[in-house]
């Protein structure tokens, strides 16, 4: 995955900041604290609509990498948060970026492309549309990513906290929609959740102990990886089959923590079990989770349902249709609305 080039000053290159010891972080975190408490930079339900797929690297060793907690939600020399969507899709919908705190735009920049992805990797050198904000005493912030032609304000602008700034977008260094938000204290990147009551008006939770769904559904067939980065569409209507038709069942997740019961099943019309997937986590779950199962020959027509349960508690469920074949066609009919396999990537930059 990708790094980003993005500095908050004459645009000189990435500035790897955490070669500074974690103490220096701890210390600035402290400096800040008393002046300027920050507002959720990104419109939308946290763990819902989006999710933090990566924080600060507190570990300085060269390859490798630690996050606040001692996890790994984070990768090497990365000096931010990284506050993803699930898919293109959702970018479209327009997802407004604004002011974590008062301050001076003292760069902004637009005109980019912004849908690079895991299958579009951005040119070398390609920083993307961004803004860096002062907000005094040495505090900055940097907003990075940003959507085309979405970038609201111009260097030398006031803003108010909470003020819309630009849009979420897939700009620069990026391998899907997010917001890469660094915070800056006299220049050395911190992590805020060091210290999150002190720097936040309104703390998240670690993202990595919250199971979290933003996008489900059922599909006919595998989806492809330009259909995940766009939005796999969910089908809820199959013609039934005398022969049997394969049902996807696919899931964007983040946060399946270390030995969650984890099952993905498949219910018919009348309440049984036709499919029961199970497994223990091993590691931190998340990323694109597709689960396939056949269908009987002549399945029940009515509604079947899918779900995914993780620890007994369902995190996700989603009906689709057996209907009567139309006489003229033996295929499957597809209706709309969302989709993903199990391919853990976590958006980067």
């Amino acid at each position: 995955m990708k790094r980003d080039t993005m500095t908050d000053s004459n645009i000189a290159g990435r500035m790897l900041l955490q070669a500074a010891f974690l103490g220096l972080a701890v210390m600035a975190a402290g400096d800040a604290n008393a002046q300027t408490k920050l507002v959720w930079p990104i419109e939308g339900t946290p763990f819902e609509e989006w999710s933090i797929g990566n924080y600060v690297d507190l570990d300085t060793r060269p390859v490798a990498r630690r996050d606040y907690r001692g996890g790994r939600i984070t990768y090497d020399g990365h000096d931010a948060l990284d506050i993803g969507l699930p898919h293109f899709r959702a970018m479209e919908e327009g997802y407004d970026i604004y002011a974590a705190a008062a301050g001076t735009v003292t760069f902004a920049k637009d005109g980019e492309y912004d849908r690079y992805s895991f299958s579009n990797p951005a040119p070398p050198g390609e920083s993307g549309n961004y803004v860096v904000i002062d907000h005094g005493d040495g505090l900055t912030t940097l907003y990075g990513h940003m959507r085309k032609d979405s970038v609201a304000v111009t260097a030398g602008q006031t803003v108010a906290a909470g003020e819309v700034i630009g849009q979420i977008g897939s700009s620069g260094q990026s391998t899907g929609p997010h917001l890469h938000f660094t915070v800056r204290v006299h220049g050395q990147a911190v992590e805020t959740f060091l210290d999150p009551d002190a720097w936040w008006d309104d703390p998240l939770p670690y993202s990595g102990e919250v199971a979290t769904v933003m996008d489900s559904g059922i599909a006919s067939d595998w989806p492809t990886t330009e259909e995940v980065e766009y939005g796999v569409e969910h089908q809820g209507v199959f013609q039934a089959q005398s022969t049997g038709q394969l049902v996807v069942m696919w899931n964007y997740l983040f946060g399946i923590a270390e030995g969650s019961s984890v099952s993905l099943k498949i219910h018919r019309p009348n309440g049984s079990v036709f499919s029961d997937f199970a497994w223990i986590q091993q590691g931190l779950g998340g990323g694109y989770w597709n689960h396939g199962v056949v269908l009987p020959p002549n399945p029940e027509l009515g509604l079947w349902r899918s779900e995914l349960t993780v620890n007994g508690s369902v995190l996700t469920s989603n009906p689709f249709r057996i209907v009567i074949p139309e006489p003229s066609s033996g295929l499957l009919l597809a209706v709309a609305v969302g989709t993903l396999r199990i391919a853990r990537r976590r958006r980067r930059g």
